[in-house]
């Protein structure tokens, strides 16, 4: 879409309006000037979501409409996790941390900041097993998404 405020604001309450549970959005520029890309996980009766679709598409500001439920993709989301710093856990998280191909990407006197990049799923089994260690607080970006082009990329599916 191009990068207008009220372009946002339409799309956002054409979702809304339609009742549709949005999941996950994601808002960034891409490598065009001038262009967003939104991603939105959302559930809702394959009826409103493709009617919904093709509403947004229809808008001034929206260049294309993706739909992702029916191709090859490929999904990540991140997530930073600060957890309560416990001198004798360091190495245990350490290794947890190892174990989730994440990344300890900061650590005070009270805090370890802890980056976890996968799937949804592997965000909550990540926060799931990180909760032993004593989590004060989780942020997420929110899921992004892109289709693939070769069959050689292994295939994700939509979160249900």
């Amino acid at each position: 879409m191009e990068n207008r405020i009220p372009a946002l604001n339409r799309i956002t309450n054409l979702i809304g309006g339609k009742g549709l549970t949005v999941e996950s959005v994601s808002i960034a520029g891409t490598e065009a000037k001038g262009i967003t890309r939104m991603t939105f996980v959302t559930e809702g009766a394959g009826e409103t979501v493709e009617q919904t679709l093709k509403q947004i598409d229809k808008l001034v500001d929206v260049i294309q409409v993706l739909d992702f439920t029916t191709t090859d993709f490929v999904m990540r989301e991140m997530a930073l996790i600060k957890i309560h710093q416990r001198k004798n856990d360091l190495k245990d998280l350490a290794n947890a941390v190892n174990l989730l191909n994440g990344k300890i990407i900061n650590v005070s006197n009270k805090t370890i900041t802890v980056e976890i990049t996968g799937t949804p799923e592997n965000i909550k089994s990540a926060v799931n097993l990180l909760n032993d260690y004593g989590i004060k607080e989780v942020t997420r970006s929110g899921c992004i998404a892109v289709k693939t082009e070769s069959s050689k990329t292994i295939k994700q599916r939509r979160v249900k």
